[in-house]
């Protein structure tokens, strides 16, 4: 890692604002209705960013750590149910 993290950094800086501006444009321009704009709302909440954590956290387990951890989603759902009903 001789090289600078800062065009990287960059690099993703204008992924971003390109896909805010490509949004921004497509609602401007009326491509997409306000209903289209909570539906693909809807679908980037409740979808897209729990699996991008998802992935970003499983990403590097090996298959070991998820044996080794399967017990901690059952613990997890138990204790959310349980707080769930009081």
């Amino acid at each position: 890692m001789s090289g600078s993290i800062a065009p990287l950094i960059l690099e993703k800086l204008a992924v971003l604002f390109l896909l805010i501006g490509a949004g921004g444009a497509v609602r401007k321009l009326g491509i997409i209705s306000e209903e289209g704009e909570s539906v693909v709302s809807t679908l980037l909440v409740d979808l897209f960013w729990p699996a991008l954590i998802f992935t970003s956290i499983t990403m590097n387990l090996t298959r070991d750590d998820i044996l080794r951890n399967i017990s901690l989603p059952v613990f997890a759902a138990a204790a959310s149910d349980s707080l769930g009903s009081s």
